[in-house]
């Protein structure tokens, strides 16, 4: 069996593999469309410019994987500051449309009190925004999903700042963080690139957790807890 070491080299020799040719693909894919080989029909540019989409995804896909090495050798630094998380929240929610096309509707719901915790708030934003596109992309169409951000004390973690991502009509029975209710948090999915696995390595690095609901719930919704510290 490969130890993590053994995973991390290999991962980190894939994205230094990959990184160059599709840099020179999408440098080709943009020559084409500036017209440096001649005019392009309307079809042809069409064409070249699905290759160039596709390009930018897989150096996203590089990129992301890149982070995930670094994560994982310990080798990022992240910043640590004061950050109100719910505002965070809302402010990661506004931006988020995931979904939005199909009548799949966000709404965030917060407490008067902010949850003041110590991190990196570029870090943070981009595991929000992973976790509510996440669980978005999996709802039925005109599906009400809310963010609920409140102050718990969960077993084993003392007092933290949770965010609960469900529908609406689930809510309820998901609010509080506690096993059975909540387990593993399911981050290995198609269709979000390495987002999850590396907004899961954020939060640990934070001190925190991502769960997921137990049983066929896994996709539907998620949670996030972050410490909070002592005054």
């Amino acid at each position: 069996m490969s130890s993590p070491n053994t995973c991390a080299r290999l991962l980190g020799l894939a994205v230094h593999e990959f990184r160059t040719p599709v840099t020179v693909a999408a440098g080709y894919a943009r020559m084409l469309l500036k017209g440096q080989a001649g005019e392009l029909s309307d079809n042809q540019r069409r064409l070249v410019s699905e290759i160039e989409r596709s390009c930018a995804r897989l150096s996203g896909l590089v990129a992301e994987l890149s982070d995930l090495v670094k994560l994982d050798e310990g080798a990022i630094t992240l910043r640590r500051v004061e950050i109100s998380l719910f505002s965070l929240v809302a402010q990661v929610a506004a931006s988020v449309h995931e979904g939005a096309d199909r009548g799949v509707r966000l709404e965030v719901r917060r407490p008067s009190e902010d949850a003041v915790v110590v991190g990196d708030p570029d870090r943070l934003r981009t595991t929000l925004a992973a976790l509510l596109t996440a669980v978005l992309r999996e709802k039925a169409d005109s599906t009400l999903v809310v963010a609920n951000c409140t102050i718990q004390d969960v077993v084993g973690h003392g007092r933290v700042a949770s965010v609960v991502i469900a529908d609406a009509s689930e809510l309820q029975s998901l609010s509080e963080i506690r096993p059975p209710v909540w387990d593993v948090f399911e981050q290995w999915r198609g269709g979000l690139g390495m987002s999850l696995p590396i907004a899961d390595r954020i939060v640990t690095a934070h001190g925190g957790r991502l769960w997921s609901p137990t049983g066929d719930r896994a996709r539907s919704a998620a949670a996030l807890t972050i410490p909070i510290p002592e005054p």
